[in-house]
């Protein structure tokens, strides 16, 4: 019976690699926008977006490496295989390369993220000065991976508690209500990152360690691979970081969105800024007089 939903699941093979694909190109296209944002403008040369950018590079790599070597080899592998047959044997081989050391940077650009948003809670304005080191290795890298991003995120969750325990007391600006705001949302876009990362994971390691010869297993774990892979290496990342920080989206809109758009959106949120005005308005009497008090 289980065998048997696995014969299923090959069967669905090229629907999952179109659903994919479906999913992937917006995300990809955002992601190079976000690059481009990052690098164009001086307010977000800091360590953080530099760790984006780091982690975008083998994000988008590995995805057009999977449209290389398996994608669009099974999609159209009859009108590519003439072309594919000159090509030399390093090429052949580059795909394998690219997809297992892609994703050994991203994993540890996921580290070093998480490293990031950990001392940007702990260490306040300090957190730009510590040097991290980096080490590679398949099976055994991926369990080490796992194992301290696990860490780093109880230590953030404990120490963003603590945090916030020590300045609730504190009456704040509303500037720095909004810095805090921002640096929640991005300890949720790293953890988030990471849940996706740690799904890639379990998907590598089911392939490199299960059985090769349970065959029916094998393909699929691998007709899964495109759709959840790039859930966690572009959809995620691309996505979250345009919803965690207002700042960064609103110059991405500037950039990039037609005219037409821009004066929409700034149309809805004037109107919503008017909203929120007039609900928080209330009329109070006062003995014969009538106080207006926002």
């Amino acid at each position: 019976m289980v065998f048997n939903f696995f014969i299923f699941l090959s069967s669905l093979r090229n629907l999952f690699i179109y659903f994919a694909i479906a999913i992937s190109l917006p995300s990809m296209v955002l992601y190079i926008f976000e690059i481009i944002t990052i690098i164009r403008h001086k307010k977000f040369h800091n360590p953080f977006y530099c760790l984006v950018i780091i982690r975008s590079i083998p994000n988008i790599l590995y995805t057009l490496d999977s449209y290389y070597c398996y994608r669009l080899t099974v999609l159209f592998g009859t009108f590519l295989y003439p072309f594919y047959s000159q090509l030399p044997n390093w090429m052949l081989r580059l795909s394998y390369f690219l997809t297992f050391y892609t994703m050994i940077a991203d994993f540890l650009a996921t580290i070093l993220i998480l490293l990031n948003r950990w001392t940007a809670i702990t260490m306040g304005m300090t957190y730009k000065q510590p040097i991290y080191d980096a080490f590679p290795l398949n099976v055994c890298y991926c369990i080490v991976f796992i194992t301290i991003s696990i860490l780093i995120n109880i230590g953030t969750f404990v120490s963003y508690r603590r945090h916030k325990k020590r300045i609730s007391g504190i009456k704040s600006s509303t500037q720095e209500i909004n810095e805090a705001r921002t640096e929640y949302k991005l300890l949720l876009y790293a953890i988030f990152t990471f849940i996706g990362h740690a799904d890639i994971l379990n998907r590598v390691l089911t392939y490199l360690v299960v059985n090769s010869n349970n065959f029916d297993l094998i393909a699929a774990v691998y007709t899964q691979y495109p759709w959840t892979m790039d859930v966690g290496s572009v959809i995620m990342p691309s996505w979250l970081l345009f919803w965690a920080s207002d700042n960064f989206r609103s110059q991405m809109i500037l950039d990039f969105c037609p005219n037409f758009l821009k004066r929409l959106i700034k149309l809805k949120t004037k109107e919503s800024t008017t909203i929120k005005v007039l609900q928080t308005t209330k009329v109070e009497p006062i003995g014969q007089r009538i106080v207006f008090s926002v």
